[in-house]
């Protein structure tokens, strides 16, 4: 209500939101009691699994990044390096050796232990004399690795590089060994009388023995050179008689004979055990080793003569 007097007449609704005091509510029904609940046993809570899964897949994810970027291990063809050489394997001719990943010249052998990294024929020199070991025929001799005349002795070594029947030359005649009989020099034989024992067995009295050496130095047949040494009233023979002759270093064969006659009667003196002969001839072959003979005569004049040759230096 207005005061005709200039003041205001509060409002009721006012006054009783300020003192607290308001007009009177419609009165509310009173809920009915309810009955009481006895509480049930506690259901936990699920935990959400999402987190567990994510770590899993990180995981996953880890694992085949370490193998995929492993040169070891990975698919990857620019990445993988089975051996760990340091060359992948796209690019390592050797993938599963670690000591090798070139190979040069394509003979299957890595240029780390390939002696001839650039030889596809050769791969290793066991001697290591620069040949290898395919071409060298003395694989393991360093001094030899060629024998032109297959004759089992390198060129290098072979004074005769070229004669299968010749590698050596011990006296530098010119001559091989195999051919030469003398090896040390300029080579001869020589006859010798080692011990005459007579029975000339006639009223002259003892033996006057003369002994002629005949030598074909070739054999073709002639005897090219003798030696005649004649003894007085000498029934034994004990200083030897030597007969030394020159021939070829070469000479395959030659041929000699030892004749007696007892000065005395003229008669010769028969050293021959076969009956109707009186002397004996032979032929005698390179290397004219030592050879020797004894004889006893079956005639009158007869005697036991013992005679050898053999090969000396002149």
């Amino acid at each position: 209500m207005n005061n005709t007097e200039g003041y205001s007449t509060p409002n009721t609704s006012e006054q009783a939101q300020q003192t607290g005091q308001g007009p009177q509510q419609a009165a509310q029904p009173v809920p009915s009691p309810q009955p009481a609940q006895v509480p049930g046993p506690s259901v936990p809570k699920k935990k959400p699994i999402w987190p567990i899964g994510l770590a899993v897949v990180v995981v996953v994810v880890i694992v085949l990044l370490a193998v995929m970027m492993n040169p070891a291990t990975s698919p990857i063809p620019g990445l993988k390096d089975s051996d760990g050489d340091g060359y992948t394997d796209d690019q390592d001719d050797f993938p599963n050796d670690p000591t090798e990943w070139k190979d040069t010249d394509g003979d299957g052998y890595g240029d780390n232990q390939d002696v001839f990294p650039t030889d596809p024929d050769e791969w290793y020199d066991s001697d290591n004399d620069g040949v290898g070991d395919n071409t060298d025929e003395f694989p393991n001799d360093p001094t030899e690795w060629k024998d032109s005349d297959g004759d089992g002795y390198g060129d290098n070594g072979d004074e005769f590089p070229h004669d299968p029947s010749e590698w050596r030359d011990s006296d530098s005649d010119g001559l091989g060994d195999n051919a030469d009989f003398y090896d040390s020099g300029n080579g001869g034989v020589q006859v010798t009388v080692t011990y005459f024992l007579g029975d000339c067995g006639n009223w002259f009295g003892d033996c006057d023995p003369q002994f002629k050496i005949e030598v074909d130095i070739n054999n073709d047949g002639t005897y090219d050179v003798e030696k005649t040494v004649s003894y007085y009233n000498d029934d034994e023979l004990f200083n030897p008689i030597t007969f030394k002759v020159d021939i070829d270093d070469d000479e395959p064969a030659i041929k000699f004979r030892i004749r007696l006659k007892d000065l005395d009667g003229g008669e010769t003196i028969d050293y021959n055990p076969d009956p109707g002969y009186t002397g004996y001839s032979h032929t005698d072959y390179k290397p004219y080793s030592y050879d020797s003979w004894s004889h006893q005569g079956l005639g009158t004049p007869s005697c036991l003569l013992e005679y050898s040759i053999q090969a000396v230096g002149m």
